[in-house]
Formats: structure tokens, sequence, C-alpha cells
């Protein structure tokens, strides 16, 4: 897997799980120790080249924000951590204090539980311990799907948040400490994307994910119409996509986030023998990015005609 962020730098996953780098390393955002520039790919060491676990270790997901690295390990094979790579501006990597030159292990997902329980009550009854499943890196913010069993539901946890906004300004307010979007307590998170300052999700509509239910929702910073929402007006909780909810004759089975514009993947939910994918672009259009052949910005989604493929 290889993993870029439109920030000049590189990560490569290769088959036996290690982690390489390159690029700019500004903020120590390669994880190589320093914050030296290269111009090859460079290992990165999550323990030290003379500990056994590293040998041991597997890293399954990687991301990369525009500041800082994300990497997704299976350590041992019995469970889940996540090592955060790099700086610390804005709380982004889930600790506090300076910057991180060298991976570190966010110890912060072993306290989370479900609403009015601990994590300890929760592993007891379902038998399972959280797992992080997949991790996701935006601009300034990073967000993880876990899978705890006892609701066979994964959570966002966003770990810049956004948390006051004002009729004519949104603030951002950084949390060093991962955070549980509750809103989907009791669903399936599928798939999550983010930008600079907004997200977006797929959700199950039910308590699981059956294949066909998918949601779509948004919420963050809004400036250039992001969110689809038809508006500027930003969000704090996440809403729904009302062109994809779930009575749309559409289904996004796929999301994407650049800065501040989103695009989205969509079939008809109408069995055919003909399997057709759209897509689907909104948000900020000044460098035509939208591909819709203006510089205009969009507010809601909008079909791109010239994107469309049929699959027999």
């Amino acid at each position: 897997m290889v993993q870029g962020n439109g920030k000049n730098e590189g990560r490569n996953g290769e088959g036996d799980g290690k982690v390489y780098s390159w690029g700019r390393g500004t903020f120590g955002r390669l994880g190589t120790g320093s914050e030296e520039d290269r111009h090859l790919p460079v290992r990165v060491s999550f323990f030290g080249s003379d500990d056994e676990r590293e040998d041991e270790l597997k890293i399954v997901g990687i991301a990369a924000g525009a500041y800082h690295s994300l990497a997704l390990a299976g350590l041992y094979a019995r469970f889940m951590i996540q090592v955060f790579l790099d700086p610390n501006t804005d709380g982004q990597i889930g600790v506090t204090g300076e910057n991180h030159l060298i991976p570190h292990l966010l110890e912060g997902f072993f306290g989370l539980g479900s609403p009015g329980s601990s994590t300890q009550d929760d592993e007891m009854k379902s038998g399972k311990q959280l797992k992080i499943s997949s991790v996701i890196a935006g601009g300034m913010m990073s967000l993880a799907i876990d899978n705890h069993g006892r609701y066979g539901c994964g959570e966002i946890v966003p770990i810049l948040l956004k948390t006051t906004r004002s009729k004519d300004n949104f603030s951002l307010v950084s949390s060093a400490a991962p955070v549980p979007v509750w809103n989907f307590h009791g669903h399936t998170v599928v798939k999550v994307a983010c930008g600079n300052e907004h997200v977006i999700a797929l959700v199950s509509a039910g308590e699981t994910y059956n294949g066909s239910d998918l949601i779509c929702y948004s919420w963050g910073g809004n400036n250039y119409g992001q969110l689809g929402l038809g508006d500027n007006e930003s969000r704090l909780q996440p809403e729904i996509i009302e062109k994809f909810n779930l009575e749309s004759p559409w289904e996004v089975y796929d999301i994407a986030c650049g800065a501040s514009h989103t695009a989205l993947l969509a079939k008809r939910k109408k069995p055919s023998d003909t399997l057709e994918s759209f897509c689907w672009m909104f948000g900020l259009g000044d460098n035509g990015q939208l591909g819709h052949g203006t510089t205009q910005s969009l507010a809601a989604p909008r079909l791109l005609e010239n994107c469309r493929r049929a699959y027999s």
C-alpha cells in the first residue's frame, strides 16, 4: 500500500507489514527521528532496530495528514494498537506536548467504552477487546473506526473536534485525546473520509450493515459547501446528505475528501443487469477540481456527467 497526502511526502507499507517514508521531514512527519528531508524511502522503526518486537510488529494500515502520519499495527497478531508517527501542532496525534519525531503509541483508546459503561464492562460482556480497524488522517485531524463487538458497530473517534460556532465564525478546538462520536452508537460505521476541516461518513441504517443500507453523513467546516448540505453553514453534529438518504435511489459505496471538496461514488439501488458507477462532486471548485468544466464551488452534490462507468 502507498499513501500520499499532497504535502510533499509519501508512505509505503510493504507486504511484510513494514513502513517506509520519504519526502519532506518538517515536524518529524516521516517518523525517522529527525526533521530532515528524505529523497529515498527510509524504513520507519517503531521500537528500535535492536528490539525483537520490531520484527514481530506488522503494520496493517497507514494514513497521512498535512503534518502528521498514522500507522495501525497488529501486535503479535492478537490485538490492535494505534501508533502515531509525527507532529502535535493541534493535538492530531492524540498526545500532549511537543512534536514526536519517532512513532508514539496512542494509549487513549484503551480507556474508551460505550455510553454509560466502561471499557472493562464492554469487554466482559462481549468477550472482545475494543480494537481499531482503520485510521484516517485529515489535514489537521485524525479519525479511527473501532470494531467493538457488543454492538457490532464501529464508532468514529475524532482527535481534532469542532466544538464551538458563532453566527459568523466556526472555531476549532483541539483535543489531544480520542473522543467518541456517539451519534452513530448502535450503527455500523463502514467508511470515513476527512478533509482539512470536514468529515464524511457512510453509516448503516440499522445496527448491522447488510450490504445495501448505507446512509451518507457529513459534518465540520462548510465554507465552500464541502458538506453537500445545500448551504455554507458549518455543522457541529453529523447530518444526512439528503441526496443519499435511505429513501434515495442512489447508494454511496465509496467516499474521498480533498482539503475543501468531496467526491462520492454511487450506484443505483434498483437491480440491473448492468452495474453502473456514478461520481458526485461538491465543495470548493476554484481550480476546477470538481470536474464540471468550471471553477464554481458547489454546496450540493452534482453528478459528474463525463465520468460514468458501466460494468456488465
